[in-house]
């Protein structure tokens, strides 16, 4: 008896073990899905002419497609880059998860909550004050004053800007405001973490700083993705790689075998990029006008 009951818990703890390791190997919870996504945008070739369509309701302006039926999926905790050329509509898919954009065709779903870090030049203003600025953007971002002010001073010592970040923006050295950005995005763990594009933090002497800054809020639940501006940087954290070219998903892969195909099979289209440029600046106004009439408090 006893000799059965010995083999009993043998296999009892065999299977045990067979389950954990399955459990472990099983893909964790999907957070993000992109079904068959389109996202167009309307292309001007002036500020008279865009003024035009909005105020007489017209739809002139050329229609540029600059997603076309993208899907895919990723998974709670992944490190993901989204690879392509400045035309490629990276930046786009990073927008439409944090919901700045709306698809114009197709579904997304978003499990959590999206962090995004872009460009600075989007949140802050060269007028006001770096502290201004600070408070600005967590205005726009829906944070109450006591939730910034438990990690303003935080934030400030991690820019590096104590002492003078009441000193207008125009004043401050060099990617000063891209520090206040990314310890603002970074002040409270994230579900989920956009980070599009590498910005100029103010000198090889800050990017040890920043790249700890993102660490400390990185761990096996939290869900990063990248956009590839610089390659090195981006291989820090992330494990793979999904390849957009021309609005659609042409890789996706392990992130050394997705710059691999990037690096053979992508280049630049001059006139894509030429449009790009002109949402980019489309973009900025909208930004911009999201902006005026919001005051801290």
């Amino acid at each position: 008896m006893e000799e059965l009951n010995s083999k009993k818990l043998e296999i009892e703890t065999e299977a045990a073990e067979q389950v954990a390791v399955a459990e472990e190997k099983a893909p964790r919870e999907v957070v993000i899905s992109f079904e068959h996504v389109k996202k167009e945008f309307r292309y001007y070739r002036s500020n008279r002419q865009k003024m035009r369509n909005i105020l007489l309701g017209m739809n002139s302006g050329e229609l540029i497609n600059v997603l076309d039926d993208v899907s895919f999926e990723i998974h709670k905790g992944e490190k993901v880059a989204i690879i392509g050329t400045i035309a490629s509509g990276r930046s786009t898919i990073m927008r439409l998860i944090a919901g700045i954009f709306k698809p114009t065709a197709g579904v997304i779903t978003v499990k959590e909550e999206p962090t995004l870090i872009f460009d600075h030049k989007y949140a802050f203003k060269a007028s006001l004050t770096g502290r201004e600025n600070l408070r600005l953007r967590a205005n726009l971002l829906g944070w109450s004053k006591e939730k910034l002010a438990a990690v303003e001073e935080d934030i400030i010592e991690f820019a590096d800007l104590t002492g003078v970040i009441d000193n207008r923006v125009k004043t401050l050295p060099t990617g000063s405001m891209a520090r206040v950005g990314l310890g603002l995005m970074t002040a409270y763990k994230p579900d989920i973490l956009l980070y599009d594009e590498f910005f100029n933090f103010g000198g090889r002497r800050y990017l040890p700083r920043c790249l700890e800054r993102i660490r400390s809020v990185l761990d096996e639940d939290t869900t990063l993705i990248m956009t590839v501006g610089n390659v090195p940087f981006v291989k820090k954290f992330c494990t793979r790689g999904i390849v957009i070219d021309k609005g659609a998903i042409c890789f996706d892969g392990s992130f050394d075998e997705a710059i691999a195909y990037f690096k053979a099979n992508c280049k630049i289209d001059p006139d894509a990029a030429k449009a790009a440029k002109e949402r980019e600046r489309d973009e900025d106004d909208m930004m911009e006008e999201d902006m005026e009439g919001n005051d801290f408090g």
